[in-house]
């Protein structure tokens, strides 16, 4: 039984150590729950998301798809995207168009999804990496909107 446990263990270990060689791919935004993307009725706004790679990082792909609009948003530059290593500069662009009914109060759940596209290698297993991200936009008096950065 001792022997099963330290299989499991040593299993364990090398999965948590292979893990991080796979996750060079990664998404910063300025928008999360605790901080949304303050817009009035009728205010049309380009925002955007950066993709990153980790500096020992091959360069990477990725795919970007719009999950949920809410009606509100498109992706205006493409959806696929190189990556090159130690990069911070890789940005997804979005448009978001806030109707002129739009309710001060109400809140705008933006969805996307960030795929890491693996590259082609025979006999290999491939692991990709996704991310599913959302951008919150709430919707407030136009005086309350600040000069916000994207």
């Amino acid at each position: 039984m001792e022997f099963f446990n330290i299989k499991q263990i040593a299993l364990a270990l090398m999965l948590l150590l292979s893990i991080s060689s796979i996750l060079a791919l990664g998404v910063s935004s300025l928008y999360w729950s605790g901080h949304p993307l303050e817009m009035y009725p009728g205010q049309v706004k380009e925002v955007n998301v950066t993709l990153t790679s980790r500096p020992d990082a091959e360069t990477e792909r990725a795919l970007v798809a719009m999950e949920d609009d809410a009606g509100i948003a498109e992706i205006t530059s493409g959806v696929e995207y190189s990556i090159a290593p130690g990069t911070t500069s890789t940005k997804i662009t979005f448009k978001i168009s806030v109707p002129e009914t739009a309710v001060i109060g109400d809140i705008y759940n933006v969805k996307y999804s960030a795929t890491q596209i693996s590259p082609e290698e025979r006999g290999t297993v491939q692991l990709g990496v996704v991310y599913n991200e959302i951008i919150p936009i709430k919707i407030v008096e136009q005086s309350k909107v600040s000069g916000d950065i994207s």
